[in-house]
């Protein structure tokens, strides 16, 4: 039968792996990021896969890792992280991170289209663009 301290030194045990959990998947971040700044993208990827699996529920790991698959052209994976930072947190930093991101994607895409349409004004396409960037906005 489990007494009270018993109970009480395996919840504190549950704790302390839990803190060192988090402590870990901090430390993974800090050198993701550090790989990142350093143009190592592969490295980082790797390291916030392990944040991620050790705290898998922190919107700020998947938005990083997000930004290193965009810098790769892993688009899918891009946009999958950057909806999983808004589902984990919806009214959050990393929730509005995400969106403030779209939004200035989309103007910088405007201002673009809207320079080669002054070059080529009879280009459908990129009135097509250019609606689709607008329809998109966030």
């Amino acid at each position: 039968m489990n007494t009270n301290k018993e109970k009480s030194a395996k919840e504190s045990d549950k704790n302390k792996t839990t803190a060192s959990a988090k402590d870990c998947a901090k430390l993974y971040f800090e050198l993701a990021k550090q790989y990142q700044q350093n143009n190592k993208v592969a490295e980082a990827i790797a390291e916030y896969n392990k944040a991620i699996e050790l705290e898998p529920e922190n919107p700020e790991f998947y938005f990083q890792r997000g930004l290193s698959y965009l810098t790769t052209k892993e688009i899918e994976k891009f946009l999958e992280d950057f909806s999983t930072a808004k589902k984990i947190d919806p009214d959050g930093e990393f929730s509005k991170k995400v969106d403030q991101f779209y939004q200035d994607f989309y103007n910088l895409r405007i201002e673009q289209l809207t320079a080669e349409i002054k070059q080529d004004n009879l280009n459908a396409s990129l009135y097509s663009s250019i609606g689709n960037c607008f329809y998109f906005q966030v």
